[in-house]
């Protein structure tokens, strides 16, 4: 799983998706937009689900993965479900 901490700016331009948070801004092909939202709206994302576009974001310290200590000390803390 993977969460982000601060709300990102994602535009699309024609065939790109532009994304800017936390000092950085990358490109990524129009078709990585739904993987993008799903994995910087804040909500837990499975990184199997999106797994190509997850690394982008992690190695880019968009977002980060959850381990073991990050799960229990958010226990509550974090939907389990989008809404």
């Amino acid at each position: 799983m993977a969460i982000t901490e601060f709300p990102p700016l994602i535009t699309r331009e024609g065939d790109s998706v532009l994304v800017a948070a936390a000092g950085t801004q990358i490109t990524l092909p129009a078709r990585a937009e739904s993987a993008v939202r799903q994995l910087l709206g804040g909500h837990p994302v499975r990184i199997a689900d999106v797994a190509a576009i997850a690394h982008v974001l992690l190695e880019e310290g968009l977002c980060a993965e959850i381990t073991d200590a990050l799960r229990w000390a958010c226990t509550g803390l974090l939907p389990t479900e989008p809404d």
